[in-house]
């Protein structure tokens, strides 16, 4: 599920590339999307069960700091470049719920307005800098609902 999650965030990501003509680096874009969740394969146990109580700390596992004794502190890392912050935005469109969905763009944005004026704005601002991408040939390639 992880996969098939990272694979569509990179399809919408390359939508939004091809959408937009702000200068960045489509390479970057492409491979950032396919393993932004690689932390998550961590958190899974032999029998394949998702340690929900951890998920939050699945970007720290991702880099592995603590193991590979990076130089960096263990912290919330935003996104910064445009390729980070467009592979982030392209993830809110796609949920590993069970069963996994496709959001709208209104309907994340309703759901992070719950979560502060801050977090919907910060939304706002990434929605107007990228644009909605069109999930119809991806909603019928996965078989996901849309909510």
């Amino acid at each position: 599920m992880v996969f098939t999650h990272c694979e569509i965030v990179c399809g919408i990501a390359e939508q939004l590339v091809a959408q937009t003509d702000l200068p960045l680096d489509a390479d970057l874009v492409h491979v950032g999307a396919l393993v932004h969740d690689i932390g998550v394969y961590r958190l899974y146990d032999q029998d394949g069960r998702l340690d929900h109580r951890n998920y939050i700390r699945h970007g720290v596992l991702g880099h592995e700091i603590r193991e590979q004794k990076l130089a960096i502190p263990e912290a919330d890392y935003p996104a910064e470049t445009i390729e980070e912050q467009l592979v982030m935005y392209a993830d809110k469109f796609h949920s590993r719920t069970t069963p996994p969905t496709f959001l709208t763009a209104d309907s994340y944005a309703a759901h992070v307005e719950k979560l502060g004026a801050d977090k919907g704005h910060a939304f706002d601002l990434l929605r107007a800098r990228f644009g909605e991408p069109d999930q119809t040939s991806a909603r019928a390639r996965y078989g996901h609902a849309q909510v």
